[in-house]
């Protein structure tokens, strides 16, 4: 029974489970968002009694409000989420706020019914986004992140493609009602694996490790007991719960675990207590070369107490030369030094964020890639539809090539993962293959089968752009949230709060995407309007 207990409780907190929990809440979002868009021109007017010449102009308007929702609250989100002690109680809210948009949407009979519904459904999609994303680097780890990327970006394709087809289709066959009636059974599932899914927790607050020894006063020939206390600061047990030899693959665990140091003669007794630390780790099978430790400048005898007590007064924090690199040899490059503090920085991190011209760029990538790939949901329907005289059916299977190549952004996160500075050239490789195809999306004109095995070659090419960018850009943000964070370490700069800036630099990228899907659709509309 215990056995039991204890697999379910890592069952709870594992890779697995938390990874397949935040794609399917990407899953969810994106399910929400589109399989209304094939209902909400007919529902606008037979739900409401929205006049037929004005239900284009209410579907841009709650398209738009979601979009703006989701930009206005990122920020403020992001810095809940950091100042959160819990990653969890943010993703619980969440739940509650989806359901408020579902619910609004389904039995609101007003249009201002149908703007709130958009509203929180909008600022659901920023729990997601913001929120659930730092969840899942938070579990992951900096090393694998562009790998796991990719199952978030197969969920937000899979969505974007099979949702409109069954919202078209079940409300063909049995009505608005039973539209909501699905959306309320992929909306329960995304509750239950949220509540089942427990965060990795934080290590204790102070793992105290003791030393017992024996010190023996040599002129008075009396024994006194001293124990000298090592406070370690919480860290996320994801991040630092084994130390692995760079030579091995066997990981030696030590979060969580208490270290006795044993009695001692006095002739070998430490010269200090990093000594008796380094000691009792090669006497447990431990050695220096599993976690080197930076040297400590050793003091005179006279300040040995002042030493000490500086020494371990402050946090385990890296070095200067670990701030890059993957994150095991950044373990390798830890060291024990006293952590000087400083008042707290008066610049918010979020702006600290904008002033780098990586994350700018980074930022504007993603609007980018959100806005192309947007205008396609607004406009591939009537083009095919107008061309090729494709129904309803023909034009949802239209984005099958554009989604599917998603497929495959597990294997490009991991080759990211694996070749550092990767990133940027799959990036650049991404958008020159989408500038082209975009390009040559015009010579498709007429209705005939080479005209059609054309544009389904270029949509394909145009949908492997999303796996080959939004890995890369997604590690970009996270590497800007890792800078500011190091830098604050470095500094010794007091923090508030507890899980550093990822909450924020999401909220940022969040933001981009949620502009991106705003702006697409009507420039995309407006440029057919007017040039064709």
């Amino acid at each position: 029974m215990e056995r039991a207990l204890a697999a379910y409780k890592a069952f709870r907190s594992s890779k697995a489970l938390i990874t397949f929990t935040v794609a399917y809440a990407v899953f969810t979002d994106q399910f929400l968002f589109a399989a209304i868009i094939p209902v909400a021109p007919f529902s606008l007017h037979t739900q409401i009694g929205i006049p037929e010449d004005k239900v284009q102009f209410w579907t841009a308007i709650l398209l738009a409000v979601f979009g703006i929702a989701a930009f206005v609250t990122s920020v403020p989100w992001g810095w809940y989420t950091d100042r959160s002690t819990s990653r969890r109680m943010p993703f619980t809210i969440g739940l509650l706020i989806l359901l408020g948009a579902t619910f609004m949407l389904w039995f609101g009979n007003h249009i201002v019914a149908q703007v709130i519904g958009r509203l929180l459904q909008g600022f659901s999609s920023t729990v997601v986004w913001t929120t659930g994303l730092a969840v899942l680097v938070d579990t992951v780890g900096h090393g694998q992140i562009g790998e796991y990327m990719g199952y978030v970006g197969i969920a937000l394709n899979v969505g974007s493609l099979i949702a409109p087809l069954l919202g078209g289709v079940m409300y063909q066959s049995a009505g608005f009602n039973a539209v909501f009636g699905m959306i309320v059974g992929v909306v329960v599932l995304d509750i239950l694996l949220r509540f089942v899914m427990k965060e990795k927790s934080l290590v204790a607050e102070e793992d105290l490790v003791t030393e017992s020894s024996d010190e023996v006063d040599l002129e008075a020939g009396k024994a006194e007991r001293k124990t000298s206390v090592i406070t370690v600061r919480p860290v996320r047990t994801d991040t630092m719960e084994s130390i692995v030899d760079p030579g091995t693959a066997s990981p030696r665990r030590l979060s969580g675990r208490t270290m006795s140091f044993p009695s001692r003669r006095p002739s070998d007794a430490p010269a200090s207590p990093l000594a008796a630390v380094i000691q009792s780790w090669r006497a447990t099978g431990i050695t220096t070369s599993d976690c080197p430790l930076q040297a400590v400048e050793e003091k005179s005898s006279g300040d040995s107490t002042s030493r000490g007590d500086s020494l371990f007064s402050g946090d385990i924090i890296p070095s200067p030369e670990g701030s890059n690199g993957d994150l095991r040899a950044s373990l390798h490059r830890y060291s024990l030094q006293p952590r000087p503090q400083h008042p707290p920085s008066k610049v918010p991190r979020i702006l600290r964020l904008l002033c780098s011209t990586r994350m700018t760029v980074t930022l504007w990538s993603v609007l980018v890639l959100a806005g192309t790939f947007s205008g396609f949901q607004a406009t591939l329907p009537l083009f095919v539809s107008s061309t090729f005289h494709w129904n309803a059916t023909g034009g949802g299977l239209v984005f099958l090539p554009l989604s599917a190549p998603a497929l495959v952004g597990p294997a490009v996160g991991k080759l990211q993962d694996r070749f550092a500075g990767s990133g940027r050239w799959f990036a650049f490789a991404g958008f020159a293959v989408l500038s082209v195809a975009l390009i040559l999306l015009r010579l498709v004109e007429h209705n005939n089968t080479g005209q059609k095995a054309l544009l389904i070659v270029l949509l394909t090419l145009i949908g492997s752009c999303m796996p080959l960018a939004l890995e890369p850009l997604f590690g970009e943000t996270i590497y800007g949230a890792d800078q500011i964070d190091l830098a604050d370490r470095e500094a010794g700069i007091v923090r508030e709060g507890g899980a550093g800036s990822y909450g924020q630099a999401n909220a940022l990228f969040n933001m981009a995407w949620a502009g991106g899907c705003a702006l697409g659709p009507v420039l995309a509309g407006t440029m057919i309007d007017h040039v064709g």
